[in-house]
């Protein structure tokens, strides 16, 4: 007994070479459409615990100035006890560099990204274009002082 639709016809062995190539090539195409954004996903949770990273940093930098009055002058201040890694590096294998001042501590690093993921920066940071990348730079003000009132208006207007 064959089914009404007939389907199933006699000499049926399978599917034939143009219907095969035609489920390759759609398959190939969408393929060609998902891996530029899967990729730009792996991008952008990169950029995320960059910021991440930097935060942990910053939290760090407000912890010793708290304990010692003055900003520490190079990451193998903050080992041990502040901080678990002595030289903190980005998911690309970039460094962030640490800078002290007498009003506030820069913690920067540069992200191979022509144009970072859009998202929220926290507080006192700012990206800018630079050769090979962008870079990030927050600012650590003294704790328990009004943040640094140019290096936000520079943020927020862009120059």
């Amino acid at each position: 007994m064959t089914p009404a639709c007939g389907c199933l016809r006699r000499g049926s062995r399978g599917f034939s070479v143009i219907e095969l190539m035609l489920t390759l090539a759609i398959l190939g195409v969408l393929m060609g459409a998902l891996v530029p954004a899967v990729r730009g996903w792996h991008e952008g949770g990169k950029f995320t615990a960059t910021l991440k990273t930097a935060a942990a940093l910053t939290g760090a930098v407000r912890q010793y100035r708290l304990a010692t009055g003055s900003w520490p002058a190079s990451w193998a201040e903050l080992s041990g006890r502040y901080l678990a890694n002595a030289s903190p590096t980005t998911p690309w294998g970039g460094s962030f560099t640490l800078t002290s001042t007498a009003r506030y501590a820069e913690i920067t690093t540069t992200v191979p990204l022509g144009s970072p993921p859009s998202g929220i920066l926290p507080p006192m940071a700012s990206l800018s274009a630079v050769t090979g990348g962008t870079q990030l730079t927050v600012r650590v003000p003294v704790p328990g002082e009004p943040a640094d009132l140019e290096f936000e208006r520079q943020r927020l207007t862009g120059s």
